[in-house]
């Protein structure tokens, strides 16, 4: 029988082959199934865990958006599975820019994902997430009435979206919010 993080795996990478043939609410449906109510969300580029489902909805879209995009040639190349937890080590193109990161996935006994850490490196590539996804969030932001706004906190630029996701949208082919 397989593990509840082997199972999380499975379901995530069955939903980003689903995502890949582009943005619909049915995909953002099956994210939110995967996704525990309590949820926590740890970006590279944002000072604060981010806290819930709908939080943590909103920035994984923006980063599928942004690293998962055709042209970027997102794979996986790494992965290690336990009981609970998930490593899975990624490769992709942004700006041009090589960058290698990792996904850190724990789960609860449901296989729902309860923490979701992305650590991104080179400083180049972190800094190309950083404003793509800042860009992505601000759009999605003012596509759904909602608002984005940064403030510096020890030099790091934390970036809240404040978004009704019963109200987001996807526009046919497209990856980006309307």
């Amino acid at each position: 029988m397989a593990t509840p993080a082997a199972r999380a795996v499975d379901s995530w990478h069955g939903y980003l082959q689903r995502a890949a043939a582009g943005p619909t609410d049915e995909v953002a449906a099956a994210l939110d199934a995967m996704l525990s109510d309590a949820v926590v969300f740890r970006s590279p580029v944002v000072f604060t865990p981010q806290v819930g489902r709908e939080l943590t909805r909103t920035y994984l879209l923006a980063a599928l958006a942004t690293l998962n995009a055709p042209e970027a040639g997102f794979r996986y190349v790494r992965e290690v599975i336990g009981d609970r937890d998930a490593v899975l080590e990624f490769e992709t193109t942004l700006d041009g820019k090589l960058v290698h990161g990792v996904d850190l996935i724990a789960v609860d006994e449901d296989a729902r994902i309860v923490d979701f850490t992305v650590m991104v490196r080179p400083l180049q590539g972190v800094q190309a997430i950083h404003a793509t996804m800042g860009a992505m969030l601000a759009t999605m932001s003012s596509a759904t009435g909602g608002r984005a706004s940064s403030d510096m906190e020890g030099g790091l630029v934390k970036w809240h979206a404040e978004i009704d996701p019963r109200t987001v949208s996807f526009a046919e082919g497209r990856r980006e919010w309307v």
